[in-house]
């Protein structure tokens, strides 16, 4: 069974608290918070200080998307705001293993983040100390963007390399996640997706009717 945890940057800002609850009871295993620094990436998103309020509404997992230069700078501050999981960018780590090893200090589960032209190799070395390791379907920091097919031979090669070393990361997709793409994600190994606006948010349907569809659709 796959797991969707939805993205609260896409849902209704002002009715943050009652959005939760609607996710929660529509199926949502987890949330998803994008904190974005503007020089990562060309823009901004939820602040961290939301977390906290964010953990108080919601006993369900939340897994933080880091999209910041020196992700290391904000890891002890997330932990104790109350993050299950915190999702880093390869690419913006100078000292990969170090913050996979301050995250681990602090009791969190590991996520590795890599950009669309980034190579899986780069990951290959740190999945032993890996729980997720998260694709992004596009170039990161906007929502809504299409499906990368390119994408897919990545997922797959990564997921033939932890099968084969028996490593126990799973991989998760940041982007362009719907009931019509889903099927393919999963078939190459995706097992979490982000619910964002592809498949989840504004559209004519109930959370719960959105949420059930994808799971459906990963079966």
């Amino acid at each position: 069974m796959i797991k969707i945890t939805s993205s609260l940057m896409c849902a209704d800002q002002l009715e943050l608290g009652k959005e939760i609850k609607m996710l929660e009871e529509a199926g949502t295993d987890w949330f998803h918070i994008d904190l974005m620094d503007g020089s990562f990436v060309p823009n901004f998103a939820m602040g961290i200080w939301q977390i906290s309020a964010i953990r108080k509404a919601t006993s369900l997992p939340i897994d933080i998307h880091l999209m910041s230069v020196s992700p290391e700078r904000h890891i002890k501050k997330i932990s104790y705001l109350g993050a299950d999981i915190i999702i880093f960018h390869i690419e913006a780590a100078k000292n990969v293993q170090g913050v996979i090893n301050e995250i681990k200090s602090y009791g969190k589960s590991v996520g590795i983040a890599i950009n669309p032209e980034t190579s899986v190799d780069s990951v290959k070395p740190y999945l032993e100390d890996c729980d997720i390791v998260m694709f992004m379907m596009n170039s990161p920091g906007f929502p809504g963007q299409k499906f990368n097919q390119i994408i897919m031979k990545k997922i797959s090669n990564l997921y033939s390399f932890i099968k084969e070393n028996s490593y126990r990361a799973e991989i998760m997709v940041d982007g362009a996640a719907s009931a019509e793409t889903i099927p393919l994600l999963s078939k190459a190994g995706a097992t979490i997706f982000v619910g964002g606006t592809s498949g989840l948010f504004g559209k004519n349907k109930t959370y719960r009717q959105c949420i059930e569809e994808m799971k459906k659709a990963g079966k």
